[in-house]
């Protein structure tokens, strides 16, 4: 698994990597790691009941839309913390790896 933010580890399941509530509405987020470094993909939704049956839509009325809106700046502030944390990782890691490679000292 890679690191995430202090103390998380990217998941490798289908589930989200992390979600953000507020009442019925929620945004959950996937980090994937490309060839191009860790991407951020995320879907917003909410809840509702309909004849007795939990349904969720992504259709927002207008009383969702700012606390959707907040939501969404939250999840964008995690996701990049996310992409630092890794970026941060990546380097030491390729660092590290330059420490312990042999010099060569043939070209003296």
């Amino acid at each position: 698994m890679s690191e995430g933010p202090p103390g998380q580890t990217l998941k490798k399941d289908n589930g989200p990597d992390f979600v953000k509530t507020d009442g019925s509405r929620r945004v959950s987020t996937w980090m994937n790691e490309t060839e191009s470094g860790l991407r951020a993909s995320s879907i917003f939704e909410k809840g509702y009941e309909k004849d007795g049956e939990w349904q969720r839509t992504n259709r927002m009325s207008l009383a969702d839309l700012l606390p959707t809106a907040r939501l969404l700046e939250q999840t964008y502030d995690e996701a990049r913390a996310y992409q630092r944390d890794y970026n941060r990782s990546q380097t030491d890691a390729a660092q590290s790896k330059d420490r312990k490679k042999p010099r060569d000292r043939s070209a003296r």
